[in-house]
């Protein structure tokens, strides 16, 4: 597998275990889910059609469970 600079720049930068990035589906895509992502190595991503107060929540959420 080939992996272009800017990607692995990316990974370095992002300290990725793995290239790979969780999508953020609106209706599937739980604070959860992004927390296991992101433990996993990978980078979890959380959609952001929320309110503010939501969307807090949720970001509250997912960084309780990031170790």
């Amino acid at each position: 597998m080939t992996i272009h600079i800017k990607t692995a720049d990316s990974i370095t930068k992002l300290n990725l275990k793995l290239p790979v990035i969780q999508a953020p589906m609106l209706t599937t895509t739980t604070p959860d889910l992004v927390a296991a992502v992101s433990n996993f190595g990978a980078l979890g991503s959380l959609a952001a059609q929320f309110t503010e107060t939501e969307l807090n929540e949720k970001l509250d959420r997912v960084d309780d469970a990031v170790r």
